[in-house]
């Protein structure tokens, strides 16, 4: 079994115990404008700006929010002003107004580019803003919640 793959199981584990555990250990960082993060798990964001998501599984996003896809799935009306994405592929959403998005997954990728806040629970890669300017590159999970901010979206 190749490391890559030992590596994705032992994440898929971390992820399911990481959902049986509770939210308090989370915490909360400022961020410069931009997140990356690529992994297996679950995020949440309350933003105003550009999110991008890409690999398999979810997304619930607002349905007044104009979401750009590309790849194989499908779009399911929630009837609660929520719309579910599911499948593999890429999505784009841009809003000038608030909006929320929840994604869950494995080997997903995430750029959000804007102001809010983003809560990610699971284990991957993080990178907001500049490392030597007070911004973070390291390993994310279980539960992991910061606010990001940026001039440009």
């Amino acid at each position: 079994m190749s490391v890559s793959r030992i590596r994705t199981l032992l994440c898929l584990g971390l992820f399911a115990i990481g959902l049986a555990a509770s939210a308090a250990h989370a915490v909360v960082l400022q961020g410069r404008g931009e997140l990356h993060a690529g992994g297996n798990g679950i995020a949440a964001f309350q933003m105003v700006g550009m999110l991008a998501v890409s690999g398999g599984g979810a997304l619930i996003i607002d349905d007044d929010i104009r979401v750009e896809t590309q790849g194989v799935g499908r779009v399911t009306d929630l009837g609660d002003g929520r719309l579910l994405y599911e499948g593999y592929g890429r999505a784009i959403a841009r809003s000038t107004a608030p909006f929320t998005a929840k994604i869950t997954g494995a080997k997903i990728r995430l750029h959000a580019k804007g102001k809010g806040r983003a809560f990610l629970k699971g284990c991957g890669r993080l990178e907001v803003g500049a490392p030597d300017e007070g911004g973070l590159d390291e390993e994310w999970g279980p539960d992991l919640e910061l606010d990001f901010d940026s001039d440009g979206s």
